[in-house]
This record gives structure tokens, sequence and C-alpha cells, in this order.
């Protein structure tokens, strides 16, 4: 039963795909699996209810029988076959596992890094690499074998590629798993947004997985928890160009072109005169000096600016 990438769809990899380890491409082999038959999709939604009945009950010793006949009478005579009692039993398992661990187990020696007036560039131990704006913390095990990070705030990630153990980003609500990629991730009051630069990712909340590929990004809503898949356009990687110090604009208001500036270089930016705010610039810079990236926009539309303690002025007549 193999997809279009010769990757076999086995009860192992399922369980691993409900337990949000698949890697990336893993993840697309089951995509593709699940879309290639009706019966594919009816069984996975099945072994998805088994999932969702151990992960919400208090821990007992884990009744595999009871749970696969629960599974079983959902199915056909034809599908009863061993190959889903294994994976059954294997997310079963998985839970029990977990909560049989003594607490020092789950809550190894925690390292704390956070990003408070700068921005913060750091590499973790696995060599991977993370830049956080102002305000965004991540934790992680100090021992780091399992690459699992909890995020607060916003955080991009160039991750270290490794076949033997994927890198997962975890916020309050959602999961996002590489193998090796750039991408970020912003969490607000309202929704989660991850963007990937390269690569693939699986993105899981409690109900639902996605795979988002180079190019694309996520939308999250907190109230509906529901995903809005979107497109990311070029000037829409101006989103985290505090990491990368890439800017890209085309037709953009002199007030969105300070905004985004600001953010990337972590500095305050002024217009003097606001009948300056819709004046229109078109150019990219791409790991450029602050200073040479004011003189740019300044001289393009015959503006000037000035820098007074921490803050910085843009003043001139509006543009024509």
């Amino acid at each position: 039963m193999d997809n279009k990438q010769h990757i076999p769809i086995t009860e192992d990899l399922l369980a691993k795909y409900l337990a949000g380890e698949a890697g990336p491409e893993e993840a697309i082999a089951i995509d593709s699996w699940l879309e290639a038959l009706p019966e594919n999709r009816q069984t996975f939604d099945q072994l998805v209810k088994v999932w969702e009945n151990a992960t919400l009950s208090s821990y007992q010793k884990p009744d595999v029988d009871r749970e696969w006949e629960r599974f079983s009478q959902k199915q056909s005579p034809k599908k009863r076959t061993y190959t889903w009692l294994a994976v059954a039993a294997s997310i079963v398992c998985l839970i029990a596992i977990y909560k049989l661990l003594p607490p020092g187990k789950r809550n190894p020696e925690i390292i704390l890094l956070q990003a408070q007036k700068d921005i913060s560039r750091d590499t973790l131990p696995d060599n991977s690499y993370v830049v956080m704006p102002p305000g965004s913390e991540i934790t992680y095990p100090a021992t780091f074998a399992s690459r699992q990070i909890k995020l607060k705030g916003e955080g991009y990630f160039e991750v270290q590629p490794s076949s033997q153990s994927p890198f997962i980003v975890e916020t309050d609500e959602l999961k996002i798993q590489v193998l090796g990629t750039a991408f970020n991730v912003k969490t607000t009051p309202e929704q989660i947004i991850v963007q990937v630069n390269n690569g693939a990712v699986l993105v899981s909340s409690k109900t639902k997985t996605i795979t988002l590929r180079e190019g694309q990004g996520c939308i999250y809503n907190r109230a509906s928890r529901t995903f809005d898949t979107v497109s990311i356009a070029e000037n829409g990687r101006n989103n985290y160009a505090y990491a990368t110090r890439e800017l890209h604009f085309q037709h953009t208001s002199l007030s969105e072109v300070v905004r985004q500036v600001s953010k990337a270089y972590n500095v305050e930016i002024r217009l003097e005169n606001e009948k300056t705010a819709d004046c229109r610039i078109s150019t990219t810079f791409e790991n450029k000096s602050l200073s040479y990236v004011l003189d740019v926009i300044t001289a393009s539309l015959d503006l000037q600016y000035r820098t007074e303690g921490n803050v910085i002025y843009i003043n001139g007549d509006e543009c024509n």
C-alpha cells in the first residue's frame, strides 16, 4: 500500500502520525493515502476516535480488547484485520507508558532563553538557530535529545536536519514538527501564525494536522480552533525580517515601510510630517545595515532623517 513517494503506510507509521511524531515526508505520504480511497479516510477517522478516547480518559490499565471491539464494530468484516489492532494497541499504550513514567523523567532540567529589550539570536545544542523579537521566550530540556521546544511570543527557526530526531516547537495550542527547515511562528491572544521559508513542517492542534511546504503559511484561530492555509507573497516574508534582514517592498506606503523596518531592526522610527505616510516605495533589502536602509528610503522619496536619543525621525514634504 505505497504512495507516490514509495513510503509504505504501516500501522507503525499511522501510530506515529497520530502521536505527532511523523516527519514531513511521512505526513505527505499519509495525506496522499487518505485522498486515494474513501475507505482509507473512514478507517483513519475511526482510529482518531480511538486516540481521542485514550487521551481524554484518566489512566488505568489499557483494555486493548475493549478499544479494539469498539473500533471494529464500525468496520466492515473485510477490514477487521490484525494490522489495525496493532495500531489501536500502539495508540493506547503510548498514553499508558507516558503516565507510568516517574515525575523526574517527565520534567528534566529546563533551559530558558528570553529576548527582553533586544532581538535575541541563539544557537541551540543541536546547532539549530533561533531568532526572537523582544518579549519572546523559549524553554527546552537541558539534554535536548528530544529536540523539543516550547515557545511564547514569536520565533524564527533554522533547523539542523536530522532523520533520527524531528525538531518540535510547541505553543499553548499547536505543535509544529520538522526534520530540517526554516520557519516562523507567531502567537497572539487571537491567533497563531506559522510561515515556512523553506522545507516542510507539520502543524498539529488537538483535532487536526496539516502539512505546510515552502512559501505556505497557516493562521490558527483560537476562538473557532480552525486553520486557514495561505500562500506567502514575497512581501509576506517581511513578517520575519527581524531574523533574516530581508525586506521586500512593492509600491508600499511609507507608514508600512516604517513599521516593518522598525520591527526588523528593533528601533523606533517616527514620521514628523503625517502627509508623507502615504508616499510609496518599491525596493528590496538583503542583509543591509539600518543606516543603508534609511539612506535608500529617504533618498528615494527626497526626505531626510535624523537620530535623537533612541528615536529616528523622518521628515520632509509630502510626495507628489
